[in-house]
């Protein structure tokens, strides 16, 4: 009998444990999406890299007061270099696709080929009326950022969920 009440009693434990980090999970997403979307956490995306910590995190891209890209990175600083290049970041190859592709000498960039040079600067104009936000995340930024995607629907992020092995 005195086993059998240790056995209950362990399981109670694990269960209450397994709930405790279920409700810290939460509370955490909640802090990192209250944060990321606050406007006094936003920069100018011309601003970013004097603004973008030198560390792992996510960020917001918003357009017009909007969430409309959510990414994660193990540098932020350095993933915000990247997003001003066509070659480095596929949301700036979607926007310019987006934008341009109805046009007749529209030519469609890649990770090796950049829009034509006057795409480019229209690229960049749009960019900078862009802004972006920061938070800084040591475990879990893929977790989070699937979390915002799905409960947020950015619209240039594609819902998928990793596959971990």
């Amino acid at each position: 009998m005195q086993k059998l009440g240790h056995c209950v009693l362990h399981t109670l434990i694990g269960r209450y444990v397994n709930w405790r980090l279920q409700v810290n999970k939460s509370e955490l997403l909640s802090q990192f999406k209250a944060a990321l979307l606050d406007r006094k956490n936003r920069v100018n995306f011309d601003d970013r890299l004097n603004h973008a910590p030198n560390e792992a995190g996510i960020y917001g891209v918003f357009s017009e007061d909007r969430l409309v890209y959510v990414g994660e990175s193990g540098c932020v600083r350095k993933r915000m270099r990247d997003i001003g290049s066509t070659y480095n970041h596929t949301l700036r190859r979607t926007i310019g696709t987006e934008m341009f592709e109805s046009l007749p000498d529209y030519q469609p960039a890649s990770s090796k080929k950049k829009f034509p040079e006057k795409m480019e600067n229209l690229l960049n104009e749009h960019f900078s009326n862009l802004e972006v936000s920061f938070v800084s995340i040591d475990f879990g930024r893929t977790e989070t950022e699937e979390y915002l995607v799905e409960n947020l629907e950015p619209r240039y992020n594609k819902k998928k969920k990793r596959k971990f092995t």
